[in-house]
Order: C-alpha cells, then sequence, then structure tokens
C-alpha cells in the first residue's frame, strides 16, 4: 500500500495475506547470473553445401517475417556477409543452463553496413540473438551482453561502440528511468553509424527481439535451428528448391 502516486512512497506490504513488519522487509539486489554459456567465436562459421539458401526476411514495424530463397556469395564453402543484398548472419545461442546450443541462419533487413548487434531480449525464451556483418563485431556484441549479465550491444570493428546493460534477468534496466534512456538513446545513435540510416524504418532492436519467436509466422531462428511456422518443423539454411519457389 502507499500513500503518495508520484513519490511511490510504501506504508505497508501485504504477502501471503498477512502483512509485513517494516522491519522484516529486505531489500535484495538484482545480482543473480542469467547468462551461462561457453560460446566460441569459431561457432559463427556458417559452411553452406549450397548458395541457394531459406533467409530470413524483415519486414518493417511487423513481427511476422517473410520466408525468402536467395543467392548468397560463398568463399571458401563460407557464408561470411552480404551487404549488398543486405543478407547477414543471425544468430542464437542458449544462456540459461549452459546447455551449449546455438545456431547461425541468414537474416535480411537490417541494413548494417559494418558492424553488429547483440540482445538478451529474445522472445519468447529469451536467449541471446545477434546479427551483423563480421564475426568479430557479433561476438564482441555477444561477450559483451554476457559481462553484464544481459544487455543489448553494437559493435563495429570487432569493438563495443555502446551498450546497455539489463541486469535483471537481461530484460530490464534496474536504472533510474532516465539514465535508461540515456542508453537506449546511445544504442540508437550507435546503430546510425553501423548501419545504413536512409534506408531503416524500424526499431531494429524490438525487430531483432522478435526473430526468434517460431509461434509468428513464417521463418524464425533458434538455438535449435531454423524454424519453419507454416511446416511446424526445422528447415536446413540451405534449400533445393529454385529462387523464387513456394515455401509453404
Amino acid at each position: 500500500m502507499i500513500s503518495d502516486l508520484a513519490e511511490v512512497t510504501i506504508e505497508k506490504t501485504m504477502k501471503a495475506g498477512q502483512w509485513i513488519q517494516m522491519s522484516e522487509s529486505k531489500t535484495t539486489p538484482f545480482n543473480r547470473q542469467t547468462v551461462h554459456h561457453h560460446f566460441k567465436l569459431k561457432d559463427l562459421v556458417l559452411r553452406l553445401a549450397s548458395e541457394t539458401c531459406n533467409v530470413i526476411g524483415v519486414k518493417p514495424n511487423h513481427i511476422e517475417t517473410e520466408h525468402l530463397q536467395c543467392e548468397v556469395p560463398l568463399e571458401n564453402g563460407e557464408f561470411t556477409g552480404d551487404t549488398i543484398q543486405d543478407i547477414l548472419k543471425i544468430v542464437v545461442v542458449e544462456r540459461h543452463h549452459e546447455l551449449g546450443t546455438s545456431s547461425v541462419g541468414l537474416v535480411k533487413g537490417f541494413s548494417i553496413k559494418n558492424g553488429a548487434v547483440a540482445t538478451t531480449i529474445a522472445h519468447d525464451d529469451h536467449n541471446i540473438v545477434a546479427v551483423g556483418t563480421d564475426d568479430a563485431s557479433i561476438y564482441a556484441a555477444i561477450m559483451r551482453i554476457t559481462e553484464t549479465n544481459g544487455g543489448i550491444a553494437v559493435a563495429q570493428n570487432g569493438t563495443v561502440i555502446a551498450d546497455m546493460p539489463l541486469t535483471i534477468a537481461g530484460l530490464m534496466s534496474d536504472k533510474p528511468y532516465a539514465e535508461a534512456a540515456a542508453d537506449l538513446n546511445h544504442l540508437f545513435e550507435a546503430y546510425q553509424v553501423i548501419a545504413d540510416k536512409q534506408s531503416l524504418a524500424f526499431d531494429p532492436f524490438i525487430t531483432l527481439s522478435f526473430l526468434t519467436l517460431p509461434v509468428i509466422p513464417t521463418i524464425k531462428m533458434t538455438d535449435q535451428g531454423l524454424y519453419d511456422f507454416e511446416q511446424g518443423t526445422f528447415i536446413g539454411i540451405t534449400c533445393r528448391e529454385p529462387v523464387g519457389a513456394s515455401t509453404k
């Protein structure tokens, strides 16, 4: 019970139907470690048997995606990033139980030209999800949000240029709202540095957080692999169908 809505002055607290004496109340710090993994830089290598691939297509300001089939460039059988077509690596890393599961796929539409973004906000499992042009930047962003026990990070040329710690389960900031807002603004400014701001018409952080939600059409990335909502099963990154063929 509070006596002042503006100041949120707590007068009494009830738990399990009983009033708690103020002398019994304790403040618990948000210090529980919620990021557990042993992901390595080498885990970002994406070897493909074919240049024709299933690609997650971002739909601006929507949480559903397009199921694209695109021809991508390979170097010695590996995909390293295609900024011309705006097709980049997307990776999901399990972070709750250190299961060692992770998957790398392809996504189109983030307009990143040089750098990466990683976050622990990834509906609904809230694992780590990252997207970027190069492995060094992706890994740097992942490791920063690991060090801060969750959050959002933007990196360029293998170095973090902005981050926002989310110390409460990797989902919420414990800072006053003004400081949290400043952190978020700093992230947007950093994204402007790594991306083509002229072609970006959506919130990249919110969009990235929904690319791991497999119950929403049409294809999404999880730590178990690329999931096809229409088929109700996991599918490979490469595909044998010609570009433009139906994926249903």
